[in-house]
């Protein structure tokens, strides 16, 4: 296995452990609410922190993929080479998009040692660095793609050769 494919394959798992976790608080919550007459205090805590954090590694796993959600009718009407160049320059304009939101998701992390969530206690730090490691994932992924070689197209053989004269 590769380690590009480690890789994300550590995202997708981290990204469905968090959303794993979203659910079952979820649940439990609704349960405690409704049937036991006690609502779990920690529980809207704990699953803003699981939201946020599937998210961002979500965010990364399907940069990874290339599954974000875009408008192709642009590069289905260009050619192989231009779709190709279309791809890159979008690639290079998500990483530029993803640098100012590492800064500025970095510097929100810094403001948050100082406060601290209502139940858990838990610095908003741990919180809002998800924003910097999400952006930074993205980021990274986005560069590999820019200078990532371009596919050779694999000679054909001469059997499929001269199936396609025959047709």
């Amino acid at each position: 296995m590769s380690l590009s494919k480690i890789i994300k394959l550590i995202f997708e798992i981290l990204g469905m452990v968090c959303l794993t976790a979203l659910i079952l608080l979820t649940i439990a919550a609704v349960f405690a609410r409704y049937f036991l007459n006690s609502p779990l205090a920690w529980g809207e805590e704990t699953q803003m922190i699981c939201i946020i954090w599937a998210v961002m590694f979500g965010g990364i796993a399907c940069a990874w993929e290339k599954v974000a959600l875009a408008i192709d009718i642009v590069p289905n009407l260009l050619g192989p080479k231009w779709k190709s160049r279309l791809e890159r320059f979008s690639c290079l304009v998500t990483f530029l998009t993803m640098i100012p939101l590492v800064y500025y998701g970095y510097r929100l992390s810094l403001i948050g040692r100082n406060k601290i969530t209502n139940i858990l206690y838990i610095p908003y730090t741990y919180i809002n660095v998800a924003i910097p490691v999400g952006a930074a994932g993205i980021a990274l992924v986005s560069l590999v793609y820019v200078f990532r070689p371009k596919k050779e197209k694999p000679p054909r053989s001469s059997q499929e050769s001269q199936t396609s004269n025959q047709a």
